[in-house]
């Protein structure tokens, strides 16, 4: 393990002098070099439950990437992130003008996934997003698109830094369509859909882990969380999106279910109900998580939210101010019936279920520089390992970035 820390920072340390080198690299025939980046300062305070959730602060993200063209055909980007004390590769991809993408970046699925952190409403994705999404892996992509419709598939294994040698690495394959009924001046109307299918990863020992911060990033603690799940096949999820954007205001939401098949059968590997010394076993064959969010925006001046080929960018506000309100939900909990006697084991997966209501607020001084300032109840967990908790974060973020 410490090997591979030690090749993971030379890795991104060679990357970062790449970058600069590019940056300082004269004008060739054809190709083109941007350097941009960003800084993301929050801190937040918890009133806590039972759970110390940790007031604080941190460097959410603080990047810098360089993106450009390479000829009329080809570009490239590479964007490595600094915070939390380390340094971890993000993009590193190249692409050609037919619709191939190879390298690390996100795959196709999810719309607030896919919505770059620099232009998310809220300061952190909703839970059911950050836990199901794949996010950034390592694979070959292909995409087209028409005027109203948009069409991604990707092969995949895993992300660089999930890399750990001598397991066997999972693959996978993700896909997205979008469709915008609706998209003039005053109006969008987007609908989406994608599938994702990813094997078990770790070799002999396949297993998944789903868990949720209560979309806080400061603090590490998880209160809804389904431990380690050995003896797996695969996960199979499915998304559905829709966002409706009328000048000012903005509605948006999207359910994710997701299916993990189990091999032969599932085991948690962090579960020993009866005390006996061994792990409890999941009766069936399959099961079955899910979650969804819904939130609506309104923004002050006239102001409306960017959208472009089935994802949201930069909102064009000055001195404007945004007000936002989204409930969400996460349901880590399937087959669970507490503890049968008769087979001596715990049927089901018990991570737990949670409801988030987020009140947001978020000053824009000009499209590259805003302050975050978001509230959250957490209404209620049920079940899980912090069953019956329910408590609340105030948290600020400054945000910056530029190119």
């Amino acid at each position: 393990m410490e090997r591979i820390m030690t090749l993971k920072k030379l890795a991104a340390l060679s990357s970062a002098a790449l970058i600069a080198t590019v940056a300082a690299w004269p004008a060739q025939a054809e190709m083109t070099v941007n350097v941009g980046g960003r800084i993301q300062v929050d801190a937040a305070v918890y009133d806590e439950d039972e759970t110390d959730l940790g007031d604080g602060t941190e460097f959410r993200r603080a990047r810098i990437f360089a993106d450009g063209n390479i000829d009329d055909s080809w570009k490239y980007k590479l964007q490595l992130d600094f915070a939390d004390n380390d340094l971890d590769m993000k993009d590193a991809w190249i692409s050609h003008s037919s619709g191939f993408k190879i390298g690390q970046f996100k795959a196709p699925f999810s719309l607030e996934e896919l919505t770059s952190g620099k232009y998310t409403t809220f300061m952190e994705r909703a839970m059911v997003v950050s836990t199901f999404a794949p996010s950034r892996k390592i694979g070959i992509g292909w995409g087209t698109k028409g005027d109203a419709w948009t069409f991604n598939v990707m092969g995949h294994g895993q992300n660089a830094d999930d890399q750990e040698a001598p397991a066997d690495e999972g693959w996978g394959a993700a896909g997205r369509f979008t469709w915008a009924a609706l998209n003039n001046d005053d109006m969008v109307l987007h609908f989406g859909g994608a599938v994702s299918w990813e094997q078990a990863t770790n070799g002999d020992d396949e297993s998944f882990r789903y868990r949720a911060r209560p979309e806080s990033h400061v603090t590490n603690q998880r209160l809804v969380d389904t431990g380690t799940i050995d003896g797996l096949d695969y996960q199979l999820r499915t998304g559905l999106e829709a966002a409706w954007v009328w000048n000012s205001l903005s509605i948006q939401g999207e359910y994710i279910f997701n299916t993990v098949e189990c091999d032969d059968a599932c085991f948690d590997a962090g579960s020993d109900s009866n005390g006996d010394g061994t792990d409890d076993q999941f009766k069936d064959d399959s099961y079955d998580l899910s979650g969804w969010y819904a939130y609506v925006s309104w923004l002050t001046g006239g102001n409306k939210r960017a959208y472009k080929d089935g994802v949201f960018g930069r909102t064009k506000a000055k001195n404007a101010w945004e007000f936002a309100a989204r409930w969400s939900n996460i349901d880590l909990s399937d087959g669970t019936s507490g503890y049968d006697p008769v087979t001596d084991r715990v049927q089901g997966i018990n991570g737990g279920q949670q409801d988030n209501i987020t009140l947001a607020v978020n000053y824009y001084v000009n499209p590259y520089l805003r302050f975050m300032f978001n509230y959250i109840i957490v209404d209620d967990i049920s079940d899980g390992p912090k069953d019956g908790e329910d408590p609340s974060v105030f948290q600020v973020r400054a945000s910056m970035d530029f190119k």
